[in-house]
């Protein structure tokens, strides 16, 4: 039986008026249906598909009930709290620090901030695959579009009533636009009011949603990115869910935004229709590039590789209930396993394909809305993840971020400690180190720079390799034969090899870009070892005096972790510095672990240079493949079509210059190491001078109680950030693969 009212109000959002016009019946007799829905006929209910332009059975869906989750974080958000309101009683001793210090403050408070935050969960699939549906169910009530035709046209982030900031007023929703072309809005600002309101398009209640996210509202709005949706609903407890447009529409607008979810979210669930179970190629393409791409699991035992994945077969009854499942899995599973790549899987994951398909095959689901079998393993399956894996990694990422931020933190305010102690019983000695410092300041520099023109050298040098090795490899390796034996190896058919042949023969370049970075890398590192070992020498050796053992304190690690922060991107630099001991855990926290999560980084001194390169060329290869496999679709092959077609493909990929996407990909990687070099060196001068500065003002100083002062001052800080608020937390660190 149809509850007309709910399915107006709450499925299809439509007041009265609208409904009226649409469905293009009295209003009466509305009203009446809606009242009596035991005297709604067949022919009727056939009428308002045809109107609305759904499929009946659309009609007949059952309410939402919704996911129950724990409130897991309870834990984490009470210590964040009570650690947030323990600095706040030194909030305006800290506002008075000189502006470094505040900045250091800051800096290493935001990876405390970072940490608890809540995983991402993004729903992806194709534009018919029913993921505002799944949304929906999930939460428990109507909140997204869910007509079959596409409808989402932006980002939509939903979070919980809990997380909502109080600036935002009465308001559910706020509609933002990006921050440029290539970079959207981001979501882990969501808090930051001064960003927000730079982003805000429009705010009010849920409803906004259908103005600005329809389809049809796109041309009218071009330039909204995203919306965030505050929602009081059990699951947004334990993560924050991403509503993506979907892919392999003529948009291509929701295929970008499709593909910066992966770098955003923590876990995917990819939605395919059981009854077109990857039937079509797009739908292989994409998930191929969310298995290379999502990032992994650490430090948690009971967390398996591809744990944060969900290959789900919606709208399961549809093909007959469970008896029907497990051939559409095996469809699934052989169709994903056959676009896999060797070369690829081995790079990003370091193990065989054989190996990793033995964790691929338990991560396939059906999911049902109307039956509750149908969606039972799905739901127990995301609900371990919510429930017991994720908490337990926010947990140590979270204990670990606040051990760095004490850590630093502490060493910062007793190195100022220890100038002012040497000032007061060392005045001599620590005048003449002032001296040595301010008189060695030009040659520091110069060296800094003549260390800048080596690593520049060497950078120009890879560059111009780098793009000779693949130019090479091109031309010995993508030749007609390999491209024949790719389908012969893969078993197509004409057709199949004209949607896919172009992902496949990517998939070459993208190993192959991997593979030459990653040795060029593993090269780079003992230079950029030197670099800093350099930097590092040349300020002991300024420090050093004749007589006695006080040094003035300088955070050079701190400093080259803000350089490379300043930067803003990942390169050599980077890579290098977040795998040396010495260095690692200040250039993964200066980075964000965010970032680094996102390319699958471990942030316990783990990294490695190929989790840096790994997700480079993803981007471009699905683009690549996307682009050429419609181009080959219209083409008539005869004969010998597997030759035509493989002399097709290298012709296409010579007329769209795919070898020089890729060698553009290996000039930003090394640009991106320039960057890094030019802002590790500037940032390092500027508080070198900084330095100097503040140690011209302490020695300024002749008044014995305001040294006094500034030593007790020093001293408490170091107490206070020592005695920040911790909980006893047993992390849970082996068993990573």
């Amino acid at each position: 039986m149809l509850d007309l009212k709910y399915f107006r109000e709450q499925h299809l959002k439509m007041g009265m008026e609208e409904f009226v016009n649409v469905v293009a019946m009295d209003r009466e007799q509305i009203v009446f249906f809606e009242n009596n829905p035991d005297k709604i006929t067949m022919e009727i209910l056939f009428n308002l598909s045809q109107k609305l332009g759904i499929e009946m059975t659309e009609l007949f869906q059952k309410k939402p009930v919704g996911l129950e989750v724990d409130d897991v974080y309870q834990n984490l958000k009470s210590q964040k709290k009570e650690i947030d309101n323990f600095i706040e009683t030194k909030t305006e001793v800290i506002r008075h620090l000189p502006q470094s210090e505040q900045s250091y403050f800051s800096k290493y408070y935001n990876g405390v901030r970072l940490e608890s935050a809540k995983p991402k969960v993004a729903i992806l699939g194709p534009s018919d695959a029913g993921k505002s549906t799944m949304i929906n169910s999930l939460m428990g009530r109507e909140v997204l579009l869910s007509q079959w035709t596409p409808t989402t046209s932006a980002t939509v982030y939903l979070k919980h009533i809990s997380d909502k900031p109080a600036w935002m007023g009465v308001d559910e929703v706020w509609v933002f636009k990006a921050d440029s072309t290539s970079q959207g809005w981001e979501p882990d600002r969501y808090d930051d009011k001064e960003y927000c309101f730079n982003h805000k398009l429009d705010g009010g209640s849920i409803d906004i949603l259908r103005e600005y996210t329809n389809r049809e509202s796109l041309k009218k709005y071009p330039n909204v990115d995203s919306a965030v949706v505050y929602l009081d609903a059990s699951i947004l407890k334990a993560c924050d869910i991403i509503d993506l447009p979907g892919f392999g529409t003529d948009t291509q607008k929701d295929t970008l935004l499709a593909q910066r979810a992966i770098g955003k979210a923590d876990a995917v669930v990819f939605l395919c229709q059981s009854n077109a179970f990857f039937n079509k190629e797009d739908d292989l393409i994409f998930i191929k590039t969310v298995i290379q791409q999502l990032g992994r699991i650490d430090y948690i035992k009971e967390a398996p590789l591809l744990s944060n994945i969900f290959v789900v077969a919606s709208q399961a009854k549809a093909v007959g209930g469970k008896s029907s499942l497990s051939n559409i899995y095996e469809r699934g599973y052989t169709g994903i396993a056959n676009q896999l790549s060797e070369e690829v899987i081995k790079s990003n994951f370091n193990l065989s394909k054989q190996d990793f398909l033995t964790y691929l095959k338990p991560r396939f689901f059906s999911y049902a809305t109307e039956e509750e079998s149908l969606r039972l393993e799905f739901e127990q399956s995301l609900l371990n993840l919510l429930e017991k894996v994720f908490p337990k990694q926010k947990d140590f990422m979270f204990q670990q971020a606040v051990d760095q931020f004490q850590e630093q933190v502490v060493g910062m305010f007793k190195s100022k400690e220890q100038v002012y102690i040497d000032t007061r019983d060392n005045r001599k000695e620590t005048e003449a180190q002032y001296q040595r410092l301010y008189e060695g300041k030009e040659s520091f520099f110069k060296s800094n720079q003549r260390e800048k023109e080596r690593l520049s050298q060497i950078i120009d040098l890879y560059i111009r390799e780098d793009r000779a090795k693949i130019k090479s490899w091109e031309d010995q390796s993508v030749t007609i034969d390999r491209v024949i034996r790719l389908i012969e190896e893969k078993r197509y058919s004409q057709e199949q090899a004209k949607k896919l042949l172009a992902s496949n023969v990517s998939d070459l370049y993208y190993a192959k870009l991997t593979e030459v970075l990653k040795d060029s890398l593993s090269r780079f590192k003992p230079e950029a070892e030197k670099f800093y070992e350099k930097l590092q020498t040349n300020l002991e050796d300024l420090s050093k005096i004749e007589r006695g053992h006080s040094k003035l304190p300088f955070d050079i690690k701190g400093s080259i972790a803000g350089g490379l922060a300043s930067a803003g991107v990942l390169g050599g630099l980077g890579a290098a510095a977040a795998t040396m001991g010495n260095l690692g855990g200040y250039i993964l926290l200066a980075k964000g672990v965010s970032i680094l999560s996102a390319l699958g980084i471990s942030v316990g001194g783990t990294a490695t240079a190929a989790s840096f390169v790994a997700a480079i060329g993803g981007p471009i290869t699905i683009g690549i493949a996307l682009a050429a496999g419609v181009f080959f679709l219209v083409k008539k092959l005869f004969g010998n079509w597997k030759k035509d077609l493989a002399e097709l493909v290298l012709k296409q990929f010579q007329k769209d210059k795919v070898l020089e996407s890729y060698q553009r990909k290996i000039n930003d990687f090394w640009n991106g190491t320039q960057k890094e070099l030019d802002s590790v060196i500037s940032t390092v001068e500027k508080d070198y001078l900084n330095h100097l500065t503040e140690l011209k003002q302490t020695l300024d100083m002749t008044n014995p109680e305001e040294i006094e002062a500034k030593i007790y001052l020093y001293k408490e800080l170091q107490n206070f950030v020592k005695a920040i608020p911790r909980r006893d937390q047993q992390h849970v660190i082996t068993g990573a693969i």
